[in-house]
């Protein structure tokens, strides 16, 4: 697969792109809310289950670091990483940030997260979720933990579906 694009690495410039999707029976506005909701996160994203922003419960703006507590698996001990936040667009219901763990320069790794929200038909709309990394330590990261990473996008897709569709059930 070509790296796909993100604000600042043009498709197939990056070294690689873990991917993630999932069709959810909702309105665009309501997985939008959950998406941007960071507070809510402990509920449903196994991977990241907590984002420390600079003003809770406002979204972070361009510009603004937030912090994730992450981990590559759906359990475990989570490691705190910088991010800062590149987009938030809610018309086009998209939001971009750019990892800086440890600070290291851009020519290091560059790692840099979209998500968006495609409206389709029948009330549903595609969830999708890339991070494309660029940078020598890219190269670690594909190669010792490419599969990982992957399926960890597209867990992340998973469990917004379940808890958008929960909560328009009433669970």
């Amino acid at each position: 697969m070509t790296s796909l694009a993100t604000p600042t690495q043009p498709a197939g410039t990056g070294l690689w792109t873990f991917y993630g999707s999932v069709t959810i029976s909702a309105p665009a506005k309501d997985i939008w809310d959950a998406l941007v909701d960071f507070q809510s996160y402990s509920k449903w994203n196994f991977y990241t289950p907590t984002i420390d922003t600079p003003n809770p419960p406002e979204v972070p703006q361009p510009g603004h670091i937030i912090h994730l507590h992450y981990r590559p698996e759906s359990t475990g001990s989570t490691m705190k990483v910088p991010c800062e936040i590149l987009e938030v667009e809610s018309s086009k219901y998209r939001i971009v940030w750019r990892g800086k763990a440890f600070n290291l320069p851009l020519w290091v790794l560059s790692p840099e997260k979209v998500q968006t929200i495609t409206e389709l038909v029948d009330g549903k709309c595609k969830f999708e979720i890339w991070e494309t990394q660029s940078g020598l330590l890219a190269f670690y990261t594909k190669y010792g933990m490419g599969k990982k990473l992957s399926q960890m996008n597209q867990g992340i897709a998973e469990g917004l579906k379940g808890y958008v569709e929960g909560k328009r059930r009433g669970e």
